[in-house]
Protein backbone atom coordinates (compact mmCIF):
# COMPACT_ATOMS: atom_id res chain seq x y z
CA UNK A 1 0.00 0.00 0.00
CA UNK A 2 1.09 3.45 -0.90
CA UNK A 3 1.81 5.82 2.27
CA UNK A 4 -0.47 8.70 3.47
CA UNK A 5 2.40 11.11 2.50
CA UNK A 6 1.86 9.64 -1.30
CA UNK A 7 -1.58 9.06 -1.25
CA UNK A 8 -2.02 12.86 -0.25
CA UNK A 9 0.21 14.35 -2.91
CA UNK A 10 -1.29 12.16 -5.24
CA UNK A 11 -4.74 13.47 -3.99
CA UNK A 12 -3.35 17.05 -4.43
CA UNK A 13 -2.07 16.86 -7.94
CA UNK A 14 -5.22 15.51 -8.64
CA UNK A 15 -7.01 18.31 -6.98
CA UNK A 16 -5.00 20.98 -8.66
CA UNK A 17 -4.96 19.49 -12.17
CA UNK A 18 -9.29 19.72 -11.83
CA UNK A 19 -8.99 23.54 -10.18
CA UNK A 20 -6.70 25.09 -12.14
CA UNK A 21 -9.01 24.85 -14.74
CA UNK A 22 -11.41 26.04 -12.63
CA UNK A 23 -9.52 29.31 -11.48
CA UNK A 24 -8.87 29.96 -15.30
CA UNK A 25 -12.87 29.35 -15.88
CA UNK A 26 -13.74 31.76 -13.12
CA UNK A 27 -10.91 34.56 -14.64
CA UNK A 28 -12.57 34.06 -17.80
CA UNK A 29 -15.72 34.57 -16.83
CA UNK A 30 -14.95 37.87 -14.97
CA UNK A 31 -13.10 39.31 -17.89
CA UNK A 32 -16.51 38.25 -20.29
CA UNK A 33 -18.63 40.02 -17.64
CA UNK A 34 -16.54 43.20 -17.28
CA UNK A 35 -14.99 43.74 -21.08
CA UNK A 36 -18.19 45.82 -22.00
CA UNK A 37 -17.47 48.14 -19.83
CA UNK A 38 -13.91 48.31 -20.13
CA UNK A 39 -14.35 49.23 -24.29
CA UNK A 40 -16.65 51.38 -23.13
CA UNK A 41 -14.14 53.30 -20.73
CA UNK A 42 -12.10 53.86 -23.70
CA UNK A 43 -14.57 54.96 -26.41
CA UNK A 44 -17.64 56.63 -24.51
CA UNK A 45 -18.30 59.62 -22.92
CA UNK A 46 -18.63 59.65 -19.47
CA UNK A 47 -22.41 59.90 -19.58
CA UNK A 48 -22.61 57.01 -21.96
CA UNK A 49 -20.99 55.09 -20.17
CA UNK A 50 -22.95 55.95 -17.01
CA UNK A 51 -26.04 54.90 -18.49
CA UNK A 52 -24.52 51.57 -19.46
CA UNK A 53 -23.17 51.27 -16.35
CA UNK A 54 -26.70 51.22 -14.86
CA UNK A 55 -27.90 49.00 -17.13
CA UNK A 56 -25.10 46.57 -15.66
CA UNK A 57 -25.67 47.20 -12.58
CA UNK A 58 -29.57 46.23 -12.93
CA UNK A 59 -28.32 42.84 -14.88
CA UNK A 60 -26.32 42.51 -12.08
CA UNK A 61 -28.82 42.45 -9.53
CA UNK A 62 -30.89 39.59 -11.85
CA UNK A 63 -27.95 37.18 -12.24
CA UNK A 64 -28.16 36.58 -8.04
CA UNK A 65 -31.11 34.34 -7.71
CA UNK A 66 -29.28 32.39 -11.17
CA UNK A 67 -26.02 32.52 -9.19
CA UNK A 68 -27.77 31.13 -5.97
CA UNK A 69 -29.97 28.62 -7.85
CA UNK A 70 -26.19 27.44 -9.63
CA UNK A 71 -24.90 26.96 -6.61
CA UNK A 72 -27.55 24.12 -5.48
CA UNK A 73 -27.61 22.47 -9.15
CA UNK A 74 -23.65 21.49 -9.31
CA UNK A 75 -23.48 19.26 -6.46
CA UNK A 76 -26.67 17.81 -7.75
CA UNK A 77 -25.66 17.24 -11.33
CA UNK A 78 -22.46 15.69 -10.41
CA UNK A 79 -23.75 13.29 -7.60
CA UNK A 80 -25.68 12.09 -10.80
CA UNK A 81 -22.85 11.75 -12.95
CA UNK A 82 -20.82 9.67 -11.16
CA UNK A 83 -24.13 7.51 -9.29
CA UNK A 84 -25.44 6.84 -12.51
CA UNK A 85 -24.08 7.94 -15.79
CA UNK A 86 -23.98 10.39 -18.40
CA UNK A 87 -27.31 9.93 -19.68
CA UNK A 88 -28.54 9.85 -16.31
CA UNK A 89 -26.88 13.38 -15.71
CA UNK A 90 -28.72 14.33 -18.81
CA UNK A 91 -32.26 14.21 -17.83
CA UNK A 92 -30.74 15.96 -14.54
CA UNK A 93 -29.42 18.70 -16.71
CA UNK A 94 -32.70 19.51 -18.40
CA UNK A 95 -34.13 19.73 -14.77
CA UNK A 96 -31.82 22.21 -14.36
CA UNK A 97 -32.16 24.07 -17.03
CA UNK A 98 -36.56 24.58 -16.68
CA UNK A 99 -35.37 25.61 -12.91
CA UNK A 100 -33.24 28.35 -14.09
CA UNK A 101 -35.52 29.27 -16.46
CA UNK A 102 -38.56 29.30 -14.30
CA UNK A 103 -36.71 32.04 -12.30
CA UNK A 104 -34.86 33.78 -15.58
CA UNK A 105 -38.00 34.31 -17.51
CA UNK A 106 -40.11 35.95 -15.32
CA UNK A 107 -37.53 38.39 -13.95
CA UNK A 108 -36.07 39.64 -17.65
CA UNK A 109 -39.96 39.74 -18.63
CA UNK A 110 -40.39 42.60 -15.78
CA UNK A 111 -37.22 43.86 -16.77
CA UNK A 112 -37.87 44.24 -20.17
CA UNK A 113 -41.02 45.84 -19.84
CA UNK A 114 -40.61 47.44 -16.77
CA UNK A 115 -37.00 49.10 -18.09
CA UNK A 116 -38.40 52.58 -17.78
CA UNK A 117 -39.08 52.47 -14.44
CA UNK A 118 -36.51 50.55 -12.64
CA UNK A 119 -33.52 52.82 -14.07
CA UNK A 120 -36.12 55.88 -13.19
CA UNK A 121 -36.17 54.30 -9.74
CA UNK A 122 -32.10 53.42 -9.64
CA UNK A 123 -31.14 56.66 -11.05
CA UNK A 124 -33.87 59.56 -11.71
CA UNK A 125 -34.36 60.90 -14.97
CA UNK A 126 -30.84 61.89 -16.01
CA UNK A 127 -30.23 58.64 -17.94
CA UNK A 128 -33.09 57.45 -19.79
CA UNK A 129 -30.72 55.52 -22.26
CA UNK A 130 -29.89 53.29 -19.72
CA UNK A 131 -33.61 51.93 -20.16
CA UNK A 132 -32.90 51.16 -23.67
CA UNK A 133 -29.18 49.40 -22.66
CA UNK A 134 -31.36 47.37 -20.40
CA UNK A 135 -33.52 45.93 -22.15
CA UNK A 136 -30.56 44.80 -24.80
CA UNK A 137 -28.99 43.25 -21.51
CA UNK A 138 -32.02 41.32 -20.73
CA UNK A 139 -32.27 39.81 -24.56
CA UNK A 140 -28.41 38.81 -24.39
CA UNK A 141 -29.38 37.25 -20.55
CA UNK A 142 -31.51 34.63 -21.88
CA UNK A 143 -28.57 33.07 -23.14
CA UNK A 144 -26.83 32.81 -19.14
CA UNK A 145 -28.81 29.63 -17.91
CA UNK A 146 -28.03 27.36 -21.19
CA UNK A 147 -24.73 28.34 -20.90
CA UNK A 148 -24.22 28.26 -17.36
CA UNK A 149 -25.81 24.84 -17.34
CA UNK A 150 -23.38 23.78 -19.68
CA UNK A 151 -20.19 24.64 -17.51
CA UNK A 152 -21.79 23.38 -14.98
CA UNK A 153 -22.33 19.70 -16.39
CA UNK A 154 -18.49 19.92 -17.53
CA UNK A 155 -17.52 20.91 -14.06
CA UNK A 156 -19.40 17.86 -12.67
CA UNK A 157 -18.69 15.51 -15.21
CA UNK A 158 -14.72 15.85 -14.55
CA UNK A 159 -14.00 18.00 -18.00
CA UNK A 160 -13.21 21.53 -16.37
CA UNK A 161 -10.48 21.81 -19.18
CA UNK A 162 -13.51 21.88 -21.83
CA UNK A 163 -15.37 24.37 -19.74
CA UNK A 164 -12.40 26.67 -19.90
CA UNK A 165 -11.98 26.29 -23.47
CA UNK A 166 -15.68 27.18 -24.40
CA UNK A 167 -15.49 30.09 -21.77
CA UNK A 168 -12.47 31.39 -23.55
CA UNK A 169 -13.79 31.28 -26.85
CA UNK A 170 -16.95 32.58 -25.56
CA UNK A 171 -14.72 35.76 -24.23
CA UNK A 172 -13.05 36.34 -27.65
CA UNK A 173 -16.64 35.98 -29.66
CA UNK A 174 -18.20 39.13 -26.92
CA UNK A 175 -15.16 40.59 -27.47
CA UNK A 176 -15.14 40.92 -31.15
CA UNK A 177 -18.57 42.02 -31.41
CA UNK A 178 -18.37 44.43 -28.76
CA UNK A 179 -15.48 45.96 -30.47
CA UNK A 180 -17.29 45.68 -33.84
CA UNK A 181 -20.86 47.11 -32.48
CA UNK A 182 -19.30 49.83 -29.75
CA UNK A 183 -16.80 51.30 -32.25
CA UNK A 184 -19.67 51.16 -34.88
CA UNK A 185 -22.24 53.01 -32.19
CA UNK A 186 -19.37 55.06 -30.63
CA UNK A 187 -19.99 57.74 -33.25
CA UNK A 188 -23.32 58.17 -31.75
CA UNK A 189 -21.72 58.74 -28.69
CA UNK A 190 -19.08 61.83 -29.81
Amino acid sequence: FPSHDTVRKLWMIRIWQYDRYGLGTNLSSMLFQRVDVLLLGAWATPAGLAAYNIATRLISWLDLPLNAVSQSIFPKIAQEYYANGLQSMSQKCDDSTAQLLSIAIPLFVLSFLGADVLVYILAGDRYPDAATYLRILVLAGLIKPWGRLLGLALDASGQPQWNFRMTNFSLFINLGLLWFFVKWLYRDWE
